[in-house]
C-alpha cells in the first residue's frame, strides 16, 4: 500500500479523541519520513495496534 493510501486509512480509522497523534502521523508520512523515523515517533508508539500496523504497511 503506498503512503497516500496509509495516511487515509489512518485518518478514516483513528481512534476517536486522538487526532492530533494521527494527524502527526499522516503528516510525517506525507512528507516523505523514513519508516524507522516514522516507527520511533511518540505519536505512533502510544498506540501499539497502529504501530504494528505501520511495522507491516511500510
Amino acid at each position: 500500500m503506498d503512503r497516500e493510501k496509509i495516511a487515509g486509512q489512518l485518518l478514516m480509522e483513528n481512534p476517536p479523541g486522538n487526532y492530533p497523534d494521527y494527524e502527526a502521523i499522516v503528516k510525517a508520512l506525507n512528507q516523505g519520513v523514513s519508516k524507522e523515523e516514522i516507527l520511533s515517533m511518540e505519536e505512533v508508539i502510544r498506540w501499539p495496534k497502529t504501530y504494528r500496523w505501520l511495522k507491516e504497511q511500510l
